[in-house]
């Protein structure tokens, strides 16, 4: 028998595929492949079709692997935060199962991680597209047809079920290149604030919910502001880097569309967590002060200056029209949860410590 106590993050989040029964090759027929490839414009079709093809056959940890790298090498947290501060690369695993949710917690050997499973990053990308393919429709002069915001309720119900027809994704895609690329920045800048939400309560050094209310809260909030400053400081470099004013936006609209997603499942307290509103205020009320610190460390008023006034309005607007979707979405949501269960045991077993972001 295999003594936790001694693997290492890797070796542990392994071994936890291998009691799930999924370590498996990653494998895909002609079929799936086309059905994905047909989502995409067509001028991203190529370089997909040759990502993924060359996947076929690898083992799916390694796939999660390149895949938790890719959000982690975007994510850019603030020197004077990490001075006395060092997580590697290999205490973030992403797992391959089906709730919606991430944890910061501690393995048997002492090392603290951060799961992210696999379903969350599905949700996270197909909402993603779902807003912006709003956004290309009304910049036609049309709206989502309410059919299709009924699908994605399905889909979202049907992920946190395991249902087998989960991978029947709603067509909510973008079908310019423009707006898809808004789409691919905006999933990425949600996990990024879910990434660095965990890492803030690592760096924090928060270890469990308490029975205080107020105290779970605040935790909450102190990893909120963590993530915050790295998702405000990642859209400042990147707007300075790729000269990309767009990327800047849609990267700061991540945390407040991601709490949006996370409402699904309710927007009021709880004993650990803040709703989703007053966490979207709380950020609000950080945002210029962390702006300024951001833009004057990396030494550019660009940023600021094509921002303007109206910054906050325009979070605020897009975030309402989220919002305003999902508020029609979460009674469906709920009622279908209270009403059925799942069978599914979710990897909780193996941390000796575990939170819900």
């Amino acid at each position: 028998m295999t003594d936790l106590s001694k693997l290492s993050p890797k070796q542990w989040a392994q071994k936890q595929r291998e009691n799930l029964g999924m370590d498996l090759a990653f494998e895909w027929d002609d079929r799936a492949m086309s059905t994905l490839l047909a989502s995409m414009p067509q001028g991203q079709r190529h370089e997909a079709e040759k990502t993924w093809r060359t996947r076929i056959g690898s083992p799916l940890s390694d796939i999660h692997e390149e895949q938790m790298m890719q959000y982690l090498a975007s994510l850019v947290i603030p020197r004077k935060l990490v001075d006395d501060f060092s997580i590697l690369a290999e205490q973030f695993i992403l797992m391959p199962t089906n709730e919606i949710n991430a944890y910061a917690g501690t393995i048997p050997r002492g090392d603290r991680i951060v799961v992210i499973h696999e379903a969350l990053t599905h949700v996270v990308a197909i909402f993603s597209h779902w807003l912006l393919f709003a956004q290309e429709q009304a910049s036609k002069g049309k709206s989502v047809p309410p059919e299709m915001n009924k699908e994605m309720e399905r889909y979202f119900l049907a992920v946190w079920f395991s249902d087998s027809h989960f991978q029947n994704r709603p067509q909510a895609f973008p079908r310019t290149e423009e707006f898809w690329e808004l789409s691919e920045f905006l999933s990425y800048s949600v996990m990024r604030f879910i990434l660095a939400h965990e890492i803030g309560h690592i760096f924090h050094n928060h270890k469990g919910y308490t029975a205080s209310h107020d105290h779970n809260h605040r935790m909450e909030y102190d990893a909120d502001d963590f993530a915050f400053r790295c998702c405000v400081w990642t859209s400042v470099v990147g707007g300075v880097t790729l000269d990309d004013n767009y990327f800047s936006l849609y990267s700061l609209l991540g945390p407040f569309f991601g709490l949006a997603i996370i409402s699904l499942l309710g927007n009021e307290d709880s004993s650990t967590h803040p709703s989703c509103q007053r966490r979207m205020a709380h950020l609000l009320s950080k945002f210029d002060d962390i702006l300024e610190e951001a833009t004057l460390e990396v030494g550019t008023g660009k940023f600021i200056e094509w921002l303007g006034s109206d910054f906050k309005k325009v979070i605020e607007n897009l975030t309402a029209q989220s919002m305003a979707v999902f508020a029609q979405l979460r009674p469906g949501i709920s009622r279908e949860i209270a009403k059925r269960s799942s069978s599914n045991v979710w990897l909780t077993d193996g941390l000796l410590e575990w939170r819900q972001s």
